[in-house]
């Protein structure tokens, strides 16, 4: 089957379809670390998409830099605070509540301050779009 994860005992390993043992190390890696290969997948996108919402804010920051053009400003932190900084806020505070560095008492606050952060960044975006130079 196409796509199919391999058997538990085979974690690293894929087989072809001609009976060749392929090793994987990202899979490999995974399983030795005890993450599920999907978490790792799923952990690359976000943090490739925080990557590429970086690199598209800061070349929105350079063309305000160039024209001095206050949209371009609020659409660069919108993209900043979109991207990064809410990768960044949900990232560590998963792994400061998962490993007990912050009180399970603070999650609530910590949703809001992600959420918060989303708002704020396509707030700031909205604005860039309907402002009249």
């Amino acid at each position: 089957m196409l796509g199919a994860l391999p058997p538990p005992g085979a974690v690293g390993h894929v087989l072809a379809s001609a009976g060749e043992v392929l090793a994987d190390a990202p899979l490999l890696q995974a399983a030795v670390s005890g993450l599920d290969p999907l978490q790792v997948l799923l952990l690359a996108m976000a943090a490739a998409s925080t990557a590429l919402g970086l690199y598209v804010g800061y070349q929105a920051y350079r063309g305000f830099r160039r024209n001095d053009s206050t949209p371009m400003k609020f659409l660069s932190l919108g993209l900043v605070l979109l991207t990064a900084v809410t990768f960044g806020l949900s990232f560590g505070g998963s792994l400061a509540f998962q490993y007990d560095v912050a009180p399970e008492v603070l999650r609530p606050a910590w949703q809001v301050a992600v959420r918060g952060s989303q708002l704020a960044g396509l707030a700031c975006i909205v604005y860039a779009l309907h402002r009249r130079p």
